[in-house]
C-alpha cells in the first residue's frame, strides 16, 4: 500500500512523536510511505528569535538532504516554504491573512521543490491513502486524489493559539475523512465528536511508548554530565517552551533543597529569574541517551501550566518515565485525570512536593507495575488497534 503521511515533525535525533513510530510501523509491515514534515518557512534562519535559529541548523541539514529514503523505513521530505505560517511570525498573529486559513494553506502549497511533484516523482500519485496530521497538506486530497483519507488530531491543536489559523482545515479534515483517530478523551468530548460530523469514525487513540524501551539494560553508566549531580534526582525530558510553569518549578525545587532537579532538552524561552541553584538545565541530548539520563534518576516530572491549550495534553515522556520504572509525577490536566495510569497528579508546588516525597519511597514491586502498565501500551500495541480500524 502506498502511504503519504503529512505531520509536522521530521525525524531527528533528538525528538520521537507519535508520527514517526506509526509511520515507521507502516513501513515495517511493507507499506511504501512518503513522510511529509513541516513545511518550513525559508527565512527561518535569519529570525531574530535565536532557538528559531538554532532549530534551522538540523532542519537545513535535512532539507539538503532532500526527499531521502530513512533508516527507519520511510521517504522523508522537508520543504521549504515561501510564505510564513503563523507560527513564523506571531508579531502579526491576529492579523488578516495570516491569521487565515488560506495563508496557512497557502504555505503548504508554494513549497520548493512542490510536493505534489515530489510525491508523483516517488510514485505516490493517487496513494491508497493520505494519513493527515498536518491539515495544512490537506490539499493533497484533491491534488493527489487519494482512495481513502484517515485523520489523527493531536492532544493539542484545536484548542493552541497557534493552530487558531487552521481551525477550519481540522474541521474539513475531520468531516472529508472517513475515520479520525484522536489521541485525548477530553478533546473528543469537547471538539472531535461534534465537528467531525459523525461521532462513529472518531476513535480514541492515546500515545505510547516504544517496545524497544525494554530492551534497555537495567544499569547504565551514569552520563558525564550527570555524574556530579547529587542524588535524588527528578528528571524532567522535554523542550522547554511556555507550556512550562516555570515559576511552580522554582518554587518547588527552593522546597526541597536536598533534591536535584534535572532538566533535559533544548530550551526555546528566556528562563525567568530566580532559578534555584539544584535545578539544572542540560540542554538537548540525542534520543538515544535519553534512557541512561533516566535509569539514573529517581522520578520523572512534567510540570506545565494549566491552560486550555494544555488541558488535553497525553504525554509520551510519561509512558516512557514508567518504561524505565519511574515513578511519574505530572500536572494534573483534565486529560491525564481521565486516564487509568499509575502518575500521580499534583498542582500546587506543595502538591508536587508531596508527591516526589512519596515516589522517592516506593519499592521495587511499585516500579515493576509502571513497567507493566508501559508494556500494555506501546506503540505497538496502538498500531495493531489502527490496522483493525482501517484495515490496514
Amino acid at each position: 500500500m502506498r502511504i503519504i503521511y503529512a505531520s509536522y515533525n521530521p525525524f531527528t535525533p533528538e525528538v520521537r512523536v507519535g508520527a514517526h513510530y506509526y509511520s515507521s510501523l507502516m513501513a515495517k509491515e511493507g507499506h511504501d510511505v512518503l513522510y511529509l514534515a513541516g513545511p518550513d518557512f525559508i527565512f527561518h534562519q535569519i529570525d531574530a528569535r535565536k532557538h528559531v535559529r538554532e532549530g534551522c541548523r538540523e532542519t537545513q541539514r535535512i532539507k539538503r538532504m532532500g526527499p531521502v529514503r530513512l533508516e527507519e523505513g520511510p521517504v522523508q521530505y522537508l520543504p521549504d516554504s515561501l510564505i510564513p505560517t503563523l507560527r513564523s511570525l506571531p508579531i502579526v498573529s491576529r492579523l488578516w491573512p495570516f491569521n487565515s486559513s488560506w495563508a496557512a494553506l497557502l504555505a503548504a502549497k508554494a513549497t520548493w521543490p512542490p510536493v505534489k511533484t515530489v510525491a508523483r516523482n516517488f510514485g505516490f500519485s493517487e496513494p491508497d491513502l493520505l494519513w493527515i496530521e498536518n491539515v495544512r497538506y490537506l490539499y493533497l486530497a484533491d491534488t493527489l486524489k487519494p482512495a481513502r483519507m484517515v485523520q489523527r488530531v493531536h492532544d493539542m491543536t484545536l484548542a493552541s493559539p497557534a493552530e487558531r489559523s487552521i481551525r477550519e482545515l481540522f474541521v474539513e479534515a475531520m468531516r472529508r475523512s472517513s475515520v479520525v483517530f484522536c489521541m485525548s478523551k477530553s478533546l473528543i468530548d469537547d471538539y472531535v465528536a461534534r465537528l467531525s460530523g459523525d461521532p462513529r469514525k472518531v476513535h480514541y487513540l492515546p500515545n505510547g511508548v516504544s517496545s524497544e524501551w525494554f530492551k534497555v539494560p537495567d544499569s547504565l553508566p551514569e552520563p558525564p554530565d550527570l555524574a556530579p549531580l547529587p542524588r535524588p534526582r527528578v528528571i524532567m525530558v522535554g523542550v522547554y517552551e511556555f507550556w512550562v510553569d516555570y515559576q511552580k518549578l522554582w518554587r518547588l525545587a527552593d522546597m526541597l533543597p536536598d533534591v536535584s532537579f534535572v532538566m533535559v532538552g533544548p530550551v526555546r524561552v528566556a528562563l525567568p529569574d530566580g532559578k534555584p541553584p539544584n535545578v539544572y538545565f542540560l540542554g538537548k541530548r540525542s534520543h538515544q541517551v535519553i534512557p541512561a539520563y533516566l535509569r539514573n534518576s529517581d522520578v520523572g516530572l512534567s510540570i506545565f501550566t494549566r491552560t486550555a491549550f494544555t488541558e488535553y495534553v497525553n504525554l509520551i515522556k510519561l509512558y516512557e518515565y514508567l518504561a524505565m520504572g519511574l515513578p511519574a509525577v505530572s500536572t494534573a490536566h483534565r486529560e491525564l485525570s481521565l486516564t487509568e495510569a499509575p502518575w500521580l497528579l499534583a498542582d500546587s508546588p506543595e502538591d508536587f512536593a508531596r508527591a516526589i516525597r512519596q515516589s522517592l519511597e516506593l519499592g521495587d514491586k511499585d516500579r515493576q507495575a509502571f513497567v507493566e502498565f508501559a508494556r500494555a501500551n506501546t506503540w505497538e500495541k496502538r498500531f495493531e488497534i489502527v490496522k483493525e480500524v482501517i484495515g490496514l
